[in-house]
């Protein structure tokens, strides 16, 4: 068996005393994150404080983006930015909510104007990342998505777990959220599309459409396909297996089938 050469580690180690932080990715979110105006556009929409004392609506969510970010989804993760000296100091974190705070602010976010709010400040940031881009054609993916929640007051989605199962629609070739619908777990999947269809047309700014529409077996429905018929927009939607969809397949089959053929035929003719 050939030996392992001991090697010398082309860096140097040493000891600090320096402050460090295992999440220095979050800095550059961090950064990316004030860099595209999101905090003036929170505190311009969203609700203010009852109190001069109060975390604004901004103090409350930034924290909580970086929770996000850092692939934690938890109320109680917001002990990482708490215990976090580095990024609390490059960041605009000196002051960070308790969870508890931070419950209570999203609960009264919820039950009043703060989705509303929140859906304003989502326009606008889509507004901005499509004028970068500069696309105006725009295909539309809309899926329900669970949220799996440890809270028994939460209902059971039809996956058999407790929690919520909210309407998203993505903008496909832009990587964005243009609008989102909160529901809870036993609301069921295919409910309210043509309407939520309708909400994300509404939400795009002038002079964009959405020709194309993608959505799973949910969308399967008689008023969806009749909007896109009237509309001229093209659209692929997982369908159900049915005895008549098979027969339906099988003739389209036989058909091209018959087409190649004949295209065949007529091509040995010409060169005959």
């Amino acid at each position: 068996m050939k030996e392992v050469a001991q090697t010398v580690p082309p860096f140097p180690v040493a000891a600090t005393e320096e402050s460090m932080t295992a999440h220095s990715g979050l800095l550059l979110f961090g950064e990316f994150t004030l860099g595209q105006g999101l905090g003036s556009w929170l505190e311009q929409q969203m609700p203010t404080p009852g109190s001069g004392h109060a975390y604004t609506a901004f103090g409350h969510s930034f924290p909580l983006l970086q929770t996000l970010a850092g692939g934690d989804h938890l109320l109680g993760d917001l002990r990482m930015i708490h215990g976090d000296s580095v990024l609390r100091r490059l960041l605009p974190l000196a002051r960070v909510p308790s969870t508890d705070a931070t419950g209570d602010w999203l609960r009264r976010m919820g039950s009043g104007k703060g989705l509303a709010s929140l859906s304003r400040v989502n326009q606008r940031m889509v507004a901005r990342r499509l004028r970068q881009i500069g696309r105006k054609v725009h295909t539309l993916d809309i899926d329900a998505t669970q949220i799996v929640a440890e809270r028994r007051t939460t209902a059971w989605t039809y996956k058999g777990e407790r929690g919520h199962l909210p309407m998203v629609g993505h903008l496909a070739e832009d990587g964005v959220v243009i609008h989102d619908e909160f529901r809870a777990g036993n609301v069921a999947p295919a409910w309210g599309h043509l309407a939520f269809l309708t909400a994300c047309e509404k939400r795009l700014a002038r002079g964009h459409r959405i020709p194309a529409i993608r959505a799973d077996a949910a969308s399967y429905q008689a008023e969806i396909f009749n909007r896109c018929e009237a509309t001229g927009r093209t659209f692929a939607i997982d369908g159900r297996l049915n005895a008549p969809t098979l027969a339906a397949i099988a003739a389209l089959a036989e058909f091209f089938t018959e087409i190649r053929q004949r295209s065949y035929a007529a091509a040995q003719d010409s060169t005959g």
